[in-house]
């Protein structure tokens, strides 16, 4: 679920990364918020799956992840698929047949909340890199808008040419 932009040590992009573990927190199903809605191309308070997922990194907590997709089109995805395949997006191309894709990603620094500072035990105030990226399938449609909320200790989100 991080694709091909692994957190390196800030300076040195060609090192080899440190794998990063996820931590299921929960997978609930909600509805949409009017800006949920927007993103997947959905009807405001249609049905979604919102899967929450803690990164560590040598094990220290490093990220966490809101993931929202539309649950009519993933009817059944839950926490057992999810532990099973150790990911969201191993979960989708195993039971769905679906190869997420990035269609646009942005980084911002902001201030973290107090829920996102609670999950990733931090004292507030406390910035944190936000990296939101929207996901498709094959035909550019969208199926994922996640949030990720990074610290940054040391670390650096890298992005390499292909």
């Amino acid at each position: 679920d991080w694709g091909d932009n692994p957190l390196l040590t800030a300076g040195l992009p060609n090192e080899h990364p440190d794998k990063l573990l996820p931590e299921l927190l929960s997978c609930s199903r909600g509805n949409a918020s009017e800006t949920i809605a927007e993103r997947l191309h959905l009807r405001r308070s249609e049905p979604v799956i919102l899967v929450r997922q803690l990164w560590r990194q040598r094990g220290q907590i490093v990220a966490i992840d809101e993931a929202f997709l539309p649950a009519e089109r993933f009817d059944g995805l839950d926490t057992r698929y999810l532990r099973e395949c150790g990911g969201v997006y191993a979960a989708l191309q195993r039971h769905f047949a679906m190869r997420p894709k990035m269609l646009a990603e942005q980084l911002q620094a902001v201030d973290l909340q107090k829920e996102e500072a609670k999950l990733l035990q931090v004292s507030l105030p406390r910035n944190a890199l936000l990296i939101l990226r929207l996901s498709g399938n094959i035909a550019a449609e969208p199926i994922e808008w996640r949030q990720r909320y990074c610290l940054t200790d040391g670390r650096a989100y890298t992005i390499k040419s292909k």
